[in-house]
């Protein structure tokens, strides 16, 4: 729980937020932690410094992949463009709205 904490706190974006709580984390043999990312939800560029500091004094070596999981809406990266979850909501339900997937 503490790696994924830090997860969260190295998040910027809805996107990265939600990356963070969906991303599988790992512990193998009680010495190192594995994180895996969903791509549309994480930067492959991004380094997880807060869960990288936390592992380290924890005594953990950490591996990061990247991996594609099912998407949990359509599109993904509107919530790169914001931090703020309600305007994130705002937005996606629009984009819902105007693709005729829900109506009000």
């Amino acid at each position: 729980m503490l790696i994924r904490c830090a997860l969260l706190e190295d998040a910027t974006s809805v996107n990265e937020r939600l990356g963070a709580m969906r991303a599988e984390i790992s512990l193998i043999d009680g010495e190192e932690v594995w994180i895996t990312f969903d791509e549309l939800l994480w930067p492959e560029d991004k380094e997880p410094t807060s869960a990288l500091a936390v592992a380290a004094k924890l005594g953990l070596e950490v591996e990061q992949e990247l991996s594609l999981f099912t998407e949990p809406f359509a599109w993904p990266d509107l919530g790169s463009v914001t931090s703020k979850t309600e305007e994130f909501t705002a937005t996606l339900l629009k984009a819902y709205e105007e693709h005729g997937v829900i109506k009000r």
